[in-house]
C-alpha cells in the first residue's frame, strides 16, 4: 500500500524510481538508511546496534535453512543419480531380455540389472539426504558472508551468532560451521 505504482523498466535512475514508486521511502526508512551510511563510512556503531545487525541476516536466512531440511528437493547431483539409475536399469533390463534363453548369461544380466537398480537407488537417496547441506554450502554461506562483509565481524562474533541460533534449536546454528563462514568472509 505504500507504493504509488510499480515500475517495470530497469534502466530508471534510482531517484526517479523512488519518486515514481515510493516517494516517502527516505522518510520511512531514515533510521535504517542512516545506519547503513554509518556502516559504509566505517563509523563506530554502538554494541547493541552492532549485535542486532549481525544477527539480522541469520534471522532472515534461518527459515530458508529450515525449509531446505523440511522438503527434499532434487538438485543436480540427486537428479543425475535418479536419471542414471532409471536409464541404466531400463537399458540392462532390455539387454537381459535380448539374451537368448534362460541360460547363465541371461541370469547374470538380470542380476546385474537388479544390482544396478539397488545401487542407483542407494546413491540417489544418499544424494537427496545431502541436498540441504550442499544448499547451505552453495547458497546460505555465501549469502551470509556477503551480507556480513560490510560489518567486518570477528570470528568470535560469528560463533556467538551461530551459538545463539543453535541454543534456540535452529538448524542454521547447527549446520553452519563458524570456521566455514569465516573462510567465506
Amino acid at each position: 500500500m505504500k507504493y504509488r505504482m510499480f515500475e517495470n523498466t530497469i534502466d530508471s535512475k534510482i531517484e526517479t524510481l523512488i519518486l515514481q514508486t515510493y516517494p516517502n521511502l527516505r522518510n520511512d526508512y531514515s533510521e535504517r538508511l542512516s545506519m547503513e551510511d554509518r556502516i559504509r563510512n566505517n563509523e563506530t556503531i554502538p554494541p547493541s546496534e552492532r549485535e542486532a545487525l549481525l544477527i539480522e541476516p541469520f534471522r532472515y536466512l534461518a527459515s530458508r535453512v529450515e525449509e531446505r531440511y523440511a522438503k527434499a528437493k532434487f538438485d543436480k547431483e540427486s537428479g543425475f543419480g535418479c536419471l542414471t539409475t532409471i536409464l541404466l536399469t531400463v537399458l540392462l533390463g532390455c539387454a537381459s531380455l535380448i539374451v537368448d534363453g534362460f541360460g547363465l548369461t541371461q541370469n547374470i544380466a538380470l542380476v546385474s540389472t537388479g544390482l544396478v537398480a539397488c545401487l542407483g537407488l542407494i546413491y540417489t537417496v544418499i544424494q537427496l539426504i545431502l541436498v540441504p547441506s550442499r544448499s547451505i554450502q552453495r547458497e546460505i554461506i555465501p549469502l551470509l558472508a556477503s551480507t556480513l562483509h560490510s560489518l567486518n565481524p570477528t570470528q568470535e562474533e560469528i560463533a556467538q551468532c551461530l551459538n545463539l541460533f543453535k541454543m534456540r534449536g535452529y538448524r542454521i546454528g547447527q549446520k553452519i560451521s563458524d570456521k566455514k563462514l569465516w573462510e567465506a568472509l
